[in-house]
């Protein structure tokens, strides 16, 4: 197995947060043709609220992460020797469960970040 380098998984992380920011300034932007004639106070705010809902959103991977180790299935006393190797396997599969949803939710924790930072900086260069 290759062993990756630090910038190329500190890439791995965020290019998709990356995607997903450019996602949202495209949405908030879009929204201009529908509601209201466009302003960077307005954007801003628009931006920020953007922001605020992915926060929301990687909320629920910590939600969803909150009652998987007590659902591991295994007996609290290991009565044959095999049962330590289930328990084993068990624990692993819900580790690595659990991986993939903080993943998530520290990319949206992320987005949310960078789309709050960027509405910070429009509001204060627009004034």
């Amino acid at each position: 197995m290759k062993k990756e380098g630090v910038f190329a998984g500190i890439w791995k992380f965020l290019k998709p947060v990356l995607l997903v920011d450019l996602g949202l300034f495209l949405l908030v932007g879009g929204s201009f043709l529908l509601r209201g004639e466009f302003t960077f106070a307005a954007y801003s705010e628009r931006l920020f609220w953007a922001g605020m809902a992915a926060v929301v959103v990687g909320g629920f991977g910590v939600w969803a992460s909150l009652g998987s180790y007590s659902t591991l299935g295994t007996p609290s006393i290991l009565t044959a020797s095999g049962d330590a190797q289930i328990a084993h396997s068990r624990i692993a599969e819900h580790m690595q469960t659990n991986s993939k949803r903080y993943t998530f939710v520290f990319r949206m924790f992320a987005t949310g970040l960078v789309c709050m930072v960027s509405a910070a900086l429009i509001d204060m260069l627009s004034r």
